[in-house]
Order: C-alpha cells, then structure tokens, then sequence
C-alpha cells in the first residue's frame, strides 16, 4: 500500500493494482482513468478547473491568490488564445472524462466585447458546472493598472495615479484606437458574420465609462513600466504586491457559485 500525488507512479503502477481516490476522509473515486486524469490535469483536491484563455497565467493566478479558501479548490490551465477557447461541449466533456467531480470556469479577456455580447457568450456556456467568465475590463492586465491598485502598489495618492493612467492614454491613443477598431473587426467576424452589430461609434461611447476607457490593459501595463518612477511598477513588483484593494470581484463571484 502506498500514497502518491505524483501521476507518474500512478500511470506506471501494474494493471491490476487498486487505486482509490481519498480526499478529507473520503473515497471519491475507485476508478483509475478518473484519478489518472485528475492528477494529470493538476486537479487532484481540487474542485474547480480554470481553463484560461491565455498561455501565461501569473495574473490569473494573482487575482486567484486575493482568496486563499478559493485558491486552494481551484487549478489553473493554460489556453492558447480566445480562437481556440475551450468551448461548452468540450468543457461537458471534460468534466464528464472527470467523472463530473470537477466544475469548469473558462475564462476569456473582454477585449472590445459589448454588455450584449458578452451575456450572450455567457448565456451560450450556461450548464450544469460549467461557467464562462469575462473580464470586467480588456484583459488581466486591466486590473492591475487600476488607480487604486497603483495607489497601494506605489503609495503614491490616488490623484497622481490617476494622472499617470490618464497620460498614458492620452500618449497612445492613435494605438488604442487602431486597437479597438482591429478587435472590433475580430469581434464582428465572430459573432455578426450576417451583420446587426454594434457601431464601433456606439460601443466606444460606452467604453468611455470605464477606468481604461477602451484601451487595452496589456498596452497600459506596458507603458506605466515606463510612466512610473523608480521602476516601482514591474511584473515582479505587480506580482509581489500584497494587501492590495479587492480586484475582479466577477471572478470571486463566479468561483463561489461553482464552489457552493
């Protein structure tokens, strides 16, 4: 008899060996592909699967971290862009390979989405475990370029924070544009091939709202690596921050739903 978290040994184990999964006291699971899977997947003890849309999942992770109940049901893995997101039949299907013991959020940046579009999305994913969460921003990234965030990152005031998001937009917003109206194109091709969309018009207009105001995250992140002084925001400095106001409460808000 022995334990293992390592999907190695179990995968190498002789054909006729008994695996049993136990968690907090209990048998889940006797049925070997399912642990095989679990383990394999980074989900073992866990009860949600975050399937990102991104590669890199530091910022995902970050966030994550704010809730550490959360953090330790959840596992993170990794997407290859929006056009390859993991679609609701292949999230039915992963938790079905996983004997329905997991829930699945995926998550896909907003990018230049509108409120219609984005329910729309949402509404398509709706299943029994399975959620598709959004950002309430442009992407990850957004996040951390919050004035507030900045405020506890730097220590510097709000008012200056502020000040420096509004300079680095008003230095790119030939990029930002040419961005949204790029995205826009994605987005029409993607969910309009017939037509009735939005106006690019009408959905800037909304975007001007918001703290960002229809630019990208990632382009924001990367200026104020520059804006700041004394190189006080980084991506080290951005992860290594703790302490820090409350961020993507969507994102809590859905994984307490699937944890519930």
């Amino acid at each position: 008899m022995m334990t293992t978290h390592s999907p190695f040994i179990v995968r190498g184990a002789p054909a006729d060996t008994n695996v049993v999964w136990l968690a907090e006291g209990q048998k889940k699971t006797d049925d070997r592909s399912i642990v095989e899977l679990a383990l394999g997947w980074g989900a073992f003890g866990k009860k949600v699967i975050v399937v990102s849309e991104d590669a890199k999942n530091d910022h995902l992770k970050k966030l994550i971290g704010q809730w550490p109940e959360i953090e330790r049901a959840v596992t993170v893995l990794p997407g290859r862009g929006y056009k390859h997101l993991l679609t609701k039949d292949e999230a039915v299907e992963l938790r079905a390979s996983l004997g329905n013991k997991f829930k699945v959020l995926v998550h896909r940046d907003r990018d230049s989405l509108s409120d219609e579009e984005v329910v729309a999305l949402k509404d398509d994913y709706s299943s029994d475990g399975i959620r598709l969460w959004v950002t309430d921003q442009s992407d990850l990234e957004a996040e951390f370029c919050d004035p507030n965030f900045l405020s506890s990152l730097t220590g510097e005031t709000l008012n200056v924070c502020e000040a420096w998001v509004a300079e680095v937009l008003a230095q790119n917003q030939a990029t930002i544009t040419e961005q949204f109206v790029s995205q826009r194109a994605a987005h029409n091709g993607e969910l309009h091939k017939a037509g009735g969309g939005p106006t690019n018009d009408d959905v800037w207009t909304s975007f001007q709202t918001r703290s960002l105001k229809g630019a990208k995250g990632k382009t924001v992140f990367k200026q104020l690596k520059n804006k700041v002084p004394d190189r006080k925001f980084s991506d080290a400095s951005v992860l290594g921050h703790i302490g820090f106001p409350e961020r993507a409460a969507s994102l809590k808000a859905n994984l307490q739903d699937l944890l519930a």
